[in-house]
């Protein structure tokens, strides 16, 4: 086992840990699951294990996205956005982000029957915020990608070739 650990999620710790980054390990309690780090803000302190990968694997990571209805952070907001990811890896993803009024507009909801209620269910890549913008868009995902949770909220887009 190597004397360094890659963070793998910055969970709580954003403010000391960035995912991707690796760190020196000064001491481990493998039997409490956590181990002993020094931190981007310089404090040495215990963290739980499941924040590092310590093989040291590389850390898949969002490298571009583009908002289809958005051209630039000038436009006003959205309630409804499909948004193309580029991994680190090359992998090309999408999500939509909606707002509550957005929901409302996707074709695929399901109506309950005789009753004027519609809901969405099992959308794991229906990403909803109360605002889109550019600038909206871009902090969730970036937040999502410290959380480890990309992957999981985001379906795999094999088709695009035009993505850049």
């Amino acid at each position: 086992m190597s004397n360094e650990a890659t963070c793998i999620d910055e969970s709580i710790y954003s403010d000391a840990l960035t995912r991707g980054h690796r760190y020196t390990i000064i001491d481990s309690d493998y039997k409490n699951s956590k181990i002993r780090i020094r931190g981007n803000n310089n404090r040495i302190r215990w963290y739980p294990l499941g924040c590092f990968d310590l093989n040291n694997e590389p850390v898949t990571k969002l490298l571009l996205f583009s908002v289809e209805d958005i051209d630039d952070e000038l436009d006003a907001p959205l309630d409804i956005a499909e948004v193309n990811i580029r991994l680190t890896t090359g992998e090309l993803r999408w999500c939509w982000f909606v707002t509550p009024v957005g929901a409302l507009q996707l074709d695929n909801t399901d109506r309950i029957h005789n009753l004027n209620v519609r809901f969405q269910y099992d959308n794991q890549h229906l990403i909803i915020m109360n605002k889109l913008t550019y600038e909206t868009i871009e902090y969730a995902l970036r937040h999502i990608d410290s959380q480890n949770k990309l992957i999981d909220c985001t379906l795999h887009y094999a088709w695009v070739e035009d993505f850049k």
